[in-house]
């Protein structure tokens, strides 16, 4: 059995920490434990602004905190400064700084136990975003608009978005609205006013979005204002898309109307122009609309003949230009059809009648000069152009 006065001694020997800590709390002198009011989590974008965090020790500690992710140390020097904050348990008013602030703590108590690091990653939980593909606009055939949400929170559950395809507000309550969890098809037929939004878990919600989708199926019509007929001098042609909005192709100088003319012999115009014709012209002229419908199929165009001061007109297709091709098959169009006599020469040759469709070769880099002639029966006067 030991002696009393060596239990004594152990006793006198002890340190003055371990009797404070005897003093403070006879039965646990083990590690501190410090808490966060707030478990490391998502927090609402409202929250973000307002929330702030309280560290606190289950005993009389200091506690040690880091915001960037540093590992605190056991430091006193720079409490106020950082990188590591210090102070007594419990500390109060710890802000959210940023998304995804990483807050990194532990407490040493009175007796000099020292807790492990303990981390907790804060995040902002925003509101959810919904997309739409297609995006709002003018279409020429029906479609089909497919909405996806995203948000933070989509790992635990995907955010509900809600629509309209009648103009009125998305509300939830809203008998005519849609909904559907994470994405949406959404077929429309014709034009509409789609209204839409995302509510997640956390019931953030997004603002309200609108598009409005313009479903213009119909093709564009354009005509000529005088149509083809015999005139004593120059005149001026109006050409306009009558039942839409969209561009003007149209060529006076043969071919054919396009939307890409490597040869610069079409002209563009948004909805009306206004040609003036001093010489006898065949007019060709198509149309697109903004939606993309086209006037007519490919290869096909309007086309007016004015005859000025009785000479006639005659035109090429293709018309010179520059080709890939090493052979070319012109045609050749005169008018007034009735009455006109077409001649062609090819290279400074001999002048043939036009009975029909030639042929033309030529070599790269060489040009091949084509010259037209239209005579009216029982004029003496012609008309005569060349096309290289």
């Amino acid at each position: 059995m030991k002696s009393p006065i060596f239990r004594f001694a152990a006793l006198v020997l002890a340190t003055p920490a371990f009797f404070a800590c005897l003093a403070e709390d006879l039965v646990v002198c083990g590690i501190p434990t410090t808490t966060l009011t707030h478990d490391g989590g998502n927090f609402t974008e409202s929250e973000f602004r307002s929330v702030t965090f309280t560290l606190k020790a289950d005993r009389q500690a200091n506690i040690f905190f880091t915001l960037d992710g540093t590992p605190p140390k056991a430091e006193t020097a720079n409490c106020k400064n950082g990188p590591t904050f210090c102070g007594e348990s419990p500390i109060s008013n710890i802000p959210f700084v940023y998304d995804g602030m990483t807050l990194q703590y532990f407490a040493i108590d009175t007796c000099g136990n020292q807790e492990r690091v303990k981390t907790d990653i804060l995040r902002i939980d925003r509101a959810p975003t919904t997309v739409a593909d297609p995006p709002p606009g003018l279409y020429n055939k029906p479609i089909t608009v497919a909405l996806t949400a995203s948000d933070e929170s989509a790992e635990v559950s995907a955010p509900t978005i809600y629509w309209t395809t009648d103009g009125s507000s998305p509300d939830p309550a809203n008998p005519n609205v849609g909904k559907s969890v994470g994405a949406a098809q959404i077929p429309l037929q014709n034009s509409v006013t789609l209204k839409w939004f995302a509510i997640d878990n956390n019931n953030n919600q997004e603002t309200e979005k609108t598009g409005q989708y313009t479903i213009d199926a119909l093709p564009p019509l354009s005509e000529a204002s005088p149509k083809s007929g015999f005139f004593d001098g120059a005149i001026d042609v109006v050409v306009k898309i009558v039942n839409d909005t969209g561009t003007l192709y149209l060529t006076t100088t043969g071919g054919i109307p396009l939307q890409n003319d490597p040869n610069g012999h079409t002209q563009t115009a948004a909805l009306q122009t206004t040609l003036t014709l001093a010489e006898s012209t065949i007019l060709r002229f198509t149309s697109v609309d903004k939606a993309g419908n086209v006037e007519h199929a490919a290869g096909a165009y309007n086309q007016e003949i004015y005859v000025i001061d009785g000479l006639p007109a005659v035109i090429a297709t293709p018309p010179g230009g520059t080709y890939s091709e090493s052979e070319l098959t012109i045609t050749v169009t005169g008018a007034p059809a009735s009455d006109t006599n077409l001649f062609f020469s090819i290279a400074g040759g001999a002048e043939a009648p036009y009975m029909g469709p030639f042929t033309i070769q030529g070599s790269e880099g060489a040009d091949v000069v084509v010259t037209l002639r239209a005579q009216r029966t029982g004029q003496v006067q012609s008309v005569t152009k060349t096309e290289t």
